[in-house]
């Protein structure tokens, strides 16, 4: 674990150091990400402009929602953006091999192995200023347990959020080079938007339990709420590490269909 922690540091100084080349990066898509989630309040206002609540979900509650969104999808999307975006055509091209023939677990090497999108991190600013806002507002009361539990819970919903997606690159090896294949997820993951109240039955269940997309964040939103039933508190927690273990299981089954360049 040290050894990996060690490389991941070299390569987060790595990112760093580029980042600071593109200082200005930072700014210019500081502007976009802030327009959009300007946006998204504006249309959150307007909708309940004409009701009260959405699935039992009033407006300043859902803005406190788009916050716990943009936390995650700032992280995850920073963190992996440029690694998931390359994995299709690395396995469709026959360029496996320079992560195989490392003397290090593939996954991990070929998730980290290019620059951290920092420009994310306006996302992820974004994102604490509305949870940050939304907590006084709403007057939640939260002692240091509660803040630790919560960040748990989102990192957890980062890590489901890594497995998901880089289960669906996985797929590269049983159906080829498709452009654009990391942008699926990305598509799937922005229903996040909205509560998983808003799906009933036998949808809503596929989105907790089996596709957990609502578990990313409606989970730390309502544990904020003090909404969160204590056994879905739990699955929040444990699934993102579970989905892990199914994505390293996946990965190292879909390799033995891989045809190397040399082959």
């Amino acid at each position: 674990m040290k050894r990996y922690l060690n490389l991941y540091s070299i390569f987060f100084k790595n990112s760093l150091i580029r980042m600071m080349e593109n200082r200005f990066d930072f700014l210019f898509r500081a502007i976009p990400t802030t327009l959009s989630l300007c946006i998204n309040l504006l249309v959150i206002s307007f909708i309940f402009s004409k009701i009260n609540a959405v699935s039992g979900w009033n407006k300043e509650e859902l803005f406190l929602l788009l916050g716990t969104y943009n936390i995650v999808w700032g992280i995850f999307f920073g963190l992996f953006i440029q690694n998931m975006a390359k994995i299709n055509s690395y396995i469709s091209r026959g360029d496996l091999d320079l992560f195989l023939t490392k003397p290090i677990n593939s996954q991990f090497y070929i998730s980290i192995v290019n620059p951290i999108d920092f420009g994310e991190a306006a996302t992820l600013i974004l994102g604490l200023i509305l949870v940050t806002r939304g907590v006084s507002i709403l007057n939640i009361d939260l002692n240091l347990i509660q803040v630790v539990t919560y960040v748990m819970i989102i990192l957890s919903a980062v890590t489901l959020a890594y497995s998901l997606w880089f289960i669906t690159m996985t797929f590269s090896f049983w159906i080829g080079r498709v452009y654009g294949l990391h942008e699926a997820f990305i598509s799937f993951f922005e229903i996040n938007k909205y509560p998983s109240d808003i799906f009933n039955g036998l949808i809503k269940n596929v989105f907790v339990y089996f596709l957990p997309l609502g578990v990313m964040v409606t989970f730390p939103t309502k544990f904020l709420l003090g909404k969160l039933d204590p056994i879905l508190m739990i699955w929040g927690i444990v699934s993102g590490f579970g989905f892990l273990y199914i994505s390293h299981l996946f990965w190292n089954f879909s390799l033995e269909r891989y045809s190397s360049a040399s082959s």
